[in-house]
């Protein structure tokens, strides 16, 4: 049986062989490409939570993505918020506490 997965194309790697993750975006997402970056160690990641404000939906929709650093997954994050005229807003969690926020979600500007 094979698996293959649609995936936002702004959650997918460069298309080379050295990217984080080891998935090219150019082949399609199988058990045999999932199995060799997993051979080559490339599944250490960090699963971060990422809240999407939507203006045609009342909650929060929640996307789950992975990346090496807080770094990555903040990049990953704006690109979802970019992803859609109707993305207000997103913010990304790690295990919970919050990473960053931008859109609707934007730290409040401080007021002295």
């Amino acid at each position: 049986m094979s698996l293959h997965a649609t995936i936002s194309p702004s959650l997918l790697n460069s298309g080379t062989d050295d990217a984080p993750g080891g998935i090219r975006d150019d082949q399609p997402l199988t058990n045999d490409a999932i199995d060799a970056a997993c051979a080559r160690g490339r599944f250490d990641m960090l699963t971060f939570e990422v809240f999407i404000d939507d203006d045609r939906y009342s909650v929060p929709t929640l996307v789950l993505i992975n990346a090496e650093d807080d770094a990555r997954a903040c990049s990953k994050a704006e690109s979802l918020l970019r992803e859609s005229p109707h993305h207000r807003g997103v913010e990304l969690r790690l295990e919970g506490a919050r990473v960053f926020g931008a859109g609707s979600y934007a730290d409040p500007a401080p007021t002295d």
